[in-house]
């Protein structure tokens, strides 16, 4: 019981009134508890605390993980808290990388979802777009298709280019030991890693499956292009982002690899019992589960001192009891609800940093409600403003892809360790395009319903994609109640030659899927496009075709963007610590991305969640205590 007894301490002397957002009630904690076991019955007095950490990351998503495990190596004398609003990734519809149906039924809408909407726009014929956001272990690392692409070189050359002198470590060099340092690959050394936790592996190798589990689908899929003159490419990471190749799946046998994994391979997985492989740290990470942070503290100084986190019941709705409370104090883990009792509230001290890893929506909706944003908007909210930074949500991006869809007579059935979205062609079509490739084009193995891309059944389905879109849309608080959604303006479509790249590249994908058509024909008989059909064939046809189906590839980053001293939009600097005056506070997650990288995002979020805890333990390396 050690690791859980040890990860926290109670403070029972006062602390200076901490201020910060919106006013709030009073902690429903007794004073000085330990980490494991506040009452929720005695509220504490004014500026006392309910438990003492060093380091709080908010958001075991897949930058959350990765930091919150590499904190623990570095500091193992330091007490690490990992708090997650969501619950466990362990259910078969998570688990099983094949099953998209199951996730679509049972998780997608769930507890484990914060299901968020972009706003309805005109430009896409009045619909408001789903986003899935991970409310779970692994974020959206236990949502997504387990597509592990990096963004082309040249995407972090160019942030280091757009950032400017003190930036250079965010080009694609200095990024380039933290993808390695995340995965275990059996590609080229140079570019990727033999000893990291996400395990790696086209879906073609046999990590997969002794025989590789790509299906011939896809296989014809490459074919085609590389007969339409796209080069074949055997790896991304090695080669660049242009050409036509099996997807890198993080995946193992048929079950997902997600950003959890950072959790295992240190024992502090949150299930009923510890990983297999738990050598080190022993007491430097507690996780708590469904525990929602609600506002970030502050100091006179505008430090970040500590945080109001929310106790909540289980993502099947059961309280956590307090037995369960005290058989859980045996492992490193607690997820409770005070005495049954969900929605209490606890106070705690934050010693040296609070991280924010909570996502593109939550780390910049946290920072809102905190009063770290535009101040004009906050005061009008009833927030009081920490912070003016007008960039707090601003540059909002993600990328859009549009559904064409193919049935064959004799059905298409994935591999049964196949994660669906098994191949990714990537290519220039505008000669003049600033970056190195301006489409992306998925190959799934399931035949998707345009409207909402929900799974039909067996077919395939090509989805030529927007990596590069110049729309930018923000997000904002309707109010200061922390169970009220934020507004998201995508802003989707709202540039021209957004619409433009997909029109052409929905006329790419059909020259692309008559080729495979041909490819996968047997004894006469041949496949047809249902999607967009034969009736949609001219320009126009085609782009209210985008306009009706067009939906997010669930990629939103840059919400909180980092950027230089003149950047009035920069909310982070070089060292993702959060702009305005304020001091022990960062974010590390997609939204601190100065520009969308032209690929998943998922790789990339979770090499940020490397680089940032090396930042972090850069700055405090001189305040860890004599062992």
């Amino acid at each position: 019981g050690r690791q859980a007894h040890t990860a926290a301490k109670a403070v029972p002397k006062a602390e200076p009134e901490a201020t910060g957002g919106a006013k709030s009630p009073q902690a429903a904690s007794a004073p000085g508890t330990s980490l494991g076991a506040p009452s929720g019955k005695v509220a504490p007095a004014k500026g006392q605390w309910d438990a003492e950490v060093d380091f709080l990351v908010v958001g075991a998503g897949s930058a959350g993980c990765a930091l919150a495990s590499r904190l623990a190596q570095a500091f193992p004398e330091r007490r690490t808290l990992l708090v997650e609003a969501g619950d466990t990734d362990d259910i078969d519809e998570i688990q099983n990388a094949v099953d998209y149906f199951g996730k679509a039924e049972k998780v997608f809408g769930s507890e484990r979802d914060w299901s968020y909407h972009a706003e309805s726009q005109r430009e896409l014929a009045g619909r408001a777009i789903y986003w899935p956001r991970g409310k779970v272990v692994g974020g959206c690392s236990s949502f997504n298709t387990m597509v592990y692409l990096r963004g082309d070189p040249a995407d972090y050359d160019r942030w280091a280019k757009i950032l400017g002198k003190g930036f250079e470590s965010w080009s694609y060099k200095g990024m380039l030991p933290y993808f390695k340092r995340a995965e275990t690959h059996p590609g080229a050394a140079e570019v990727h890693g033999k000893a990291g936790p996400m395990q790696v592996a086209p879906l073609d190798h046999q990590q997969h499956h002794p025989d590789g589990a790509a299906h011939r689908v896809t296989r014809a899929f490459i074919d085609a292009a590389v007969g339409l003159g796209i080069r074949a490419n055997k790896d991304f990471a090695l080669n660049g982002n242009l050409g036509v190749g099996v997807n890198d799946v993080n995946a193992k046998a048929g079950r997902r690899c997600n950003a959890a994994s950072y959790l295992k391979v240190i024992g502090a997985y949150p299930g009923e019992q510890l990983s297999s492989v738990s050598s080190h740290p022993m007491g430097a990470l507690h996780v708590w589960l469904c525990s929602r942070v609600t506002r970030i503290l502050f100091d006179e100084g505008k430090r970040a001192t500590g945080v109001e986190l929310r106790l909540g019941p289980r993502a099947t709705g059961e309280p956590c009891t307090g037995a369960e409370l005290e058989r859980r104090l045996g492992h490193q883990v607690v997820r409770f609800a005070p005495d049954g009792e969900a929605g209490s509230t606890v106070r705690l001290r934050v010693k040296r940093e609070v991280i924010l890893c909570a996502g593109a929506v939550d780390s910049p909706r946290l920072l809102l409600l905190s009063g770290v944003g535009p101040a004009e908007e906050l005061s009008e909210l009833g927030i009081s403003p920490v912070a003016d930074l007008p960039g707090v949500g601003a540059n909002l991006k993600d990328h859009l892809h549009v559904p064409v869809c193919y049935r064959l007579p004799e059905g298409v059935k994935p591999h049964s360790h196949s994660n669906i979205c098994e191949g990714t062609l990537f290519a220039k079509l505008e000669d003049q395009a600033v970056h190195n490739s301006d489409l992306q084009v998925h190959c799934g193995t399931l035949f998707f319903e345009p409207d909402g891309f929900s799974p039909l059944g067996e077919g395939f389905t090509l989805t030529p994609s927007l990596i590069h879109p110049r729309s930018m849309g923000r997000l904002r608080l309707v109010s200061a109640d922390p169970d009220d959604k934020p507004v998201i303006e995508a802003n989707y479509l709202q540039e021209q030659h957004d619409l433009e790249t997909l029109v052409n590249g929905v006329k790419f994908v059909r020259e692309l899927g008559e080729a495979m058509l041909s490819r996968l024909a047997t004894s006469g008989s041949r496949g047809e496009e249902h999607f967009p059909g034969a009736k949609v064939a001219s320009d126009a046809q085609i782009e209210e075709y985008v306009r009706k189906y067009a939906g997010s590839m669930y990629h939103p980053c840059c919400s909180a963007r980092m950027g230089r001293d003149t950047d009035p939009y920069a909310v982070l600097d070089e060292r993702l610590r959060v702009r305005g005056g304020l001091a022990a506070l960062r974010v590390v997650d997609a939204s601190v991305m100065p520009e969308i990288i032209g690929a998943n995002t998922n790789a990339t979020c979770i090499a940020l969640g490397e680089k940032g805890a090396d930042l972090i333990v850069q700055d405090h390396q001189d305040d860890v205590p004599a062992r």
